[in-house]
């Protein structure tokens, strides 16, 4: 049998370990990890569970009183809002109610889609913003208008009455904030993106 010489020969490898540059470089990455870590121990604050200089808060400077978790009656709450005879607004599902100082609850109103924020009025109303528009109504919870839609962009977040009467509403599907009058007039209109005025516009993630 014949043994073909042509073949490339294979050299053993030798025990005489990595080459010392890399074993540099290899020690470097560790005093370098080992200096990051002990910064970053520093850095970390210390919980102290019993601070001694920490003194309790003297009873006459706690200003609020803790009362009884209240249910709202929605399988969804969206908005919350205390009116001037404290009581308190609740809007959830696609319904609103009341509740008054002592804990009794009343359904006041349906509506046609679930409500996502509301502000009482004066007079003992309130506005309801749902998705797109604005509905108003009387202290009974007797619809007295729906406003013009918004379309498809609008998504309402936010009611509050002036004291001029003009209700504003935060619009962060369209990113603006709109001002209107009595009877559902749209008076003012800020925030609203426009190149040829030099406005930016809001600046509004999401809802």
């Amino acid at each position: 049998m014949s043994q073909n010489t042509d073949s490339p020969s294979v050299q053993p490898v030798t025990g005489d370990g990595a080459s010392p540059r890399v074993l540099a470089v290899v020690l470097l990455l560790a005093v370098v990890i080992a200096l990051l870590m002990w910064q970053l121990k520093r850095q970390q604050p210390t919980l102290t569970l019993h601070d001694p200089t920490l003194a309790p808060t003297p009873p006459a400077e706690i200003l609020y009183r803790e009362l009884p978790a209240l249910k709202t009656g929605f399988a969804v709450s969206r908005g919350l809002a205390l009116d001037q005879a404290g009581g308190l607004y609740l809007v959830g599902d696609q319904s609103v109610a009341y509740v008054d100082q002592h804990g009794r609850r009343s359904l006041l109103a349906q509506l046609p889609a679930p409500p996502r924020c509301l502000v009482p009025a004066g007079d003992g109303g309130f506005f309801v913003g749902l998705v797109d528009h604005v509905e108003q109504f009387d202290r009974r919870g007797v619809r007295l208008a729906s406003w013009p839609l918004l379309g498809s962009r609008a998504c309402l977040t936010s009611l509050a009455l002036g004291k001029d009467g003009v209700l504003w509403v935060a619009d962060a599907g369209n990113r603006e904030v709109l001002g209107y009058a009595r009877g559902g007039v749209l008076q003012y209109r800020l925030g609203r993106q426009d190149a040829a005025r030099h406005i930016p516009g809001l600046v509004v993630p999401s809802a």
